[in-house]
């Protein structure tokens, strides 16, 4: 039988995938985000993959012409350049991956109690 607390993280694990992915730019523009839900993007890692790759591919891509004009232009019209350089994009992420370890192991160090004989 399922301890709640397993029901628990997986439905908290599947809110985050979900917010992750709405909030990571290739689902919905940055635009068109709400002001008030715009600074949890900050937290989604799909967000600095997503824009690692749509500034390796097309940043410096003045030929290819979008109905926002140049592919630069739609990088900065979408606001997907707002980490400017792909390494920044990926110190990003990596700066994600150190806090969430670091959270998961505060959280098992406090919140998980082994249950002793003597």
């Amino acid at each position: 039988m399922a301890s709640p607390n397993v029901e628990i993280a997986f439905i908290l694990s599947a809110a985050y995938t979900n917010l992750a992915v709405l909030l990571s730019g290739s689902v919905v523009s940055f635009p068109a985000i709400n002001r008030y839900v715009a600074s949890l993007q900050y937290v989604s890692s799909i967000k600095y993959g997503f824009a690692a790759m749509m500034l390796h591919f097309f940043n410096g891509n003045t030929r290819t012409v979008t109905p926002l004009g140049t592919m630069e232009q739609m990088l900065h019209a979408l606001k997907i350049d707002s980490p400017p350089t792909v390494w920044a994009t990926v110190l990003g992420c990596l700066g994600l991956y150190v806090v969430f370890m670091l959270l998961a192991f505060l959280c098992l160090k406090y919140l998980y109690k082994e249950k002793r004989l003597f």
